[in-house]
């Protein structure tokens, strides 16, 4: 619990837990996390989020995850 971060936004107080990637050139494929797959959450610019997820997870170790994005729209009131 004492590892989690918190940010105000505009609608609501998210919270996350920061995840520490180990660098591209890392040498044993081994170390880097199990994932499967990432959805991008809701959001204005969901086109924009899933092209920034891609280069972040390709320029962190992992070329082949694939990003969806998710079907619910955006709720803002």
């Amino acid at each position: 619990m004492g590892q989690l971060r918190f940010r105000q936004k505009q609608t609501l107080m998210s919270r996350h837990l920061p995840l520490i990637f180990p660098p591209p050139t890392y040498a044993a494929q081994s170390q880097l996390l199990p994932t499967m797959e990432v959805m991008v959450g809701p959001s204005r610019h969901k086109e924009i989020s899933r092209v920034s997820v891609e280069t972040f997870l390709r320029q962190k170790g992992y070329p082949a995850v694939p990003v969806t994005m998710s079907k619910i729209p955006l709720q803002v009131t």
